[in-house]
């Protein structure tokens, strides 16, 4: 699937993704200071200015499950049980030789942190998702999100132990084709 502008339902989101431009009142730190997430509408527009976000423009995003992907994605987001991002980041563990970290603000969390982090930095991030990423998404209150940069060696085939109905594998790109318009 491409989303444009109007296929993306969280504005925030689509400015993280370089659809457009952040909405002001995101960036300042209004929206979530008025929703009570923040003591002060500073507090909040720090927090904004911290959340990862691409630093090219695009005119939509491509996503699709990994198995059916029909393109070489730029990010991987799996959302998985809690036992199994366990597994992941034991995993990740073997081959960093160091601890796994994670990035996140409960804000932005899909777009943000499973995408643009990983991304733009090229390792690997952890997240629990933001009131978007479970109304927009779907994502289920008990799932965890993580994503990597492309570069990982995982195959469409590859199933995290405890079974492939819980464990999503989606590709997601913004298509380098469509990058500057």
């Amino acid at each position: 699937d491409l989303a444009t502008v109007e296929q993306h339902a969280c504005k925030g989101g689509a400015g993280m993704l370089g659809v457009i431009d952040i909405p002001e009142n995101i960036k300042s730190g209004e929206f979530y200071y008025k929703l009570g997430r923040f003591s002060s509408v500073e507090h909040a527009a720090e927090t904004m200015q911290g959340i990862p976000r691409v630093d090219f423009k695009t005119y939509a995003t491509a996503y699709s499950p990994l198995a059916e992907t029909p393109f070489d994605p730029d990010v991987v987001v799996l959302v998985v049980t809690p036992s199994q991002a366990m597994m992941i980041a034991q995993a990740n563990v073997y081959e960093l030789h160091s601890r796994n970290t994670a990035d996140f603000s409960g804000i932005q969390s899909i777009c943000g942190d499973a995408v643009a982090a990983p991304l733009m930095r090229g390792t690997v991030n952890f997240t629990l998702g933001c009131s978007g990423s479970r109304k927009y998404a779907k994502v289920n209150e008990d799932e965890p999100d993580l994503a990597w940069q492309e570069t990982v060696d995982l195959s469409p085939e590859d199933e995290v132990e405890g079974g492939s109905e819980t464990c999503y594998f989606t590709a997601l790109t913004s298509p380098r084709i469509l990058k500057g318009r």
